[in-house]
């Protein structure tokens, strides 16, 4: 990557059913290189709040190594489309001690928009404007200093709206406006919209993050460059394909030598440990490189044996609150249609077949032993 002055902030944006406690715990401990992590979207309820499932996602307990370390911080994540349920939400989570929360009007999923929530409230101004009038008429009267920021698009189903939307926001003290440069009709599909964002960066008075398409260290170069203003930058899909990839990414600025090195050593202590009781109350996957492997020690601990120690504490998180064997499955096999597409197998030099083979055995397996040992036997054949 080309030599930028400040060195970007990485986030990691909410994916529903992918980036729960379970997941980000394990990026944290394995990967890092993250400022902030967003929760997938708290749907409020008006009576309840929260459901079981997303009261457990935002708990302390299940946080709290994330939470503990003061150069990250986890950002709960709201969907609605009223002020009541809104300010119920933040009341709630501000109860809970989280100084900051996300409002999700992004989410261009068909179930979501026709219900008024999401990128659907794209398609109303005045609406919104509403909205977050009586929400912080309701913070101030109530005494309640948490910041709120907005996650949103350009549009619904264009962009005409664009303008008179920032206009809105521009009324009140929100603490970040997150924007992915898309209409939510485009889905995730077709490309970004690049002028919109330098419209936004126009008429914003408040800090804008980029999001959407960095799947790599020289995607987040051409955004940086293109908008050298902007050093905020939220990954979601590019992250949870390349793991590593926000370390990747800082790897070119010196301030993140240090992270870096805590990594690597970290990595480094938990493999020579591998086979001691103290290393993890669970069973690690053992990856051991090939002899005759050309990458250097320092990639293989970076590459195989960390993905599979991220890819154990993964499965140990969502064993330890998924009763049902089946319904762990079902979430580790999931996540495997996403690193399927990973670098760190695409680029092992197997032979072309062996991966589309070892996912079909991976995703077909019946038991955790089962998809264990598939796992291990993909992990093993690379560089082989």
């Amino acid at each position: 990557m080309k030599e930028i002055n400040e060195m970007p902030v990485i986030d990691f944006a909410p994916m529903e059913g992918i980036t729960g406690f379970a997941f980000r715990n394990a990026h944290h401990k394995y990967y890092g290189g993250v400022s902030r992590y967003y929760t997938p979207f708290l749907n409020v309820q008006a009576e309840s709040c929260f459901s079981r499932s997303d009261a457990r996602d935002v708990l302390f307990e299940n946080n709290k190594a994330l939470l503990g370390d003061p150069a990250c911080t986890l950002v709960p994540q709201l969907l609605t489309g009223h002020s009541e349920t809104l300010i119920l939400g933040i009341r709630t989570l501000a109860e809970m001690g989280y100084p900051e929360i996300n409002w999700n009007m992004g989410c261009p999923s068909p179930t979501v928009t026709r219900r008024g929530r999401g990128a659907g409230l794209l398609a109303e101004p005045e609406k919104i404007d509403r909205i977050l009038d009586e929400t912080f008429s309701a913070l101030e009267k109530e005494g309640l200093a948490v910041r709120l920021s907005v996650k949103m698009r350009t549009g619904l189903e264009s962009a005409e709206l664009f303008p008179e939307l920032i206009e809105v926001l521009n009324r009140y003290p929100l603490s970040e406006i997150i924007l992915h440069p898309r209409i939510a009709a485009q889905g995730y599909q077709g490309p970004v919209d690049e002028e919109a964002f330098a419209q936004a960066l126009a008429l914003c008075c408040q800090p804008l993050t980029w999001n959407g398409d960095v799947k790599c260290p020289e995607d987040m170069e051409r955004i940086m460059e293109r908008f050298p203003q902007v050093n905020r930058i939220m990954i979601g899909r590019g992250l949870v394909t390349e793991p590593d990839l926000a370390m990747e990414i800082l790897k070119s600025f010196p301030e993140a030598e240090t992270a870096l090195s805590k990594k690597k050593s970290f990595a480094k202590n938990a493999r020579q440990s591998e086979n001691q009781a103290d290393i993890e109350e669970h069973d690690i996957i053992n990856v051991q490189p090939p002899a005759n492997q050309a990458a250097t020690e320092e990639n293989c601990l970076s590459g195989c044996s960390l993905f599979g120690m991220f890819h154990d504490g993964i499965l140990q998180g969502y064993q330890s609150y998924i009763p049902d064997e089946k319904g762990a499955l079902a979430r580790m096999k999931e996540l495997w249609g996403w690193w399927g597409q990973a670098a760190l197998f695409s680029n092992a030099g197997v032979p072309a077949d062996v991966l589309p083979r070892a996912l079909k055995k991976i995703k077909k397996a019946k038991s955790v032993g089962e998809y264990r040992t598939e796992v291990n036997r993909l992990l093993d054949s690379i560089g082989g």
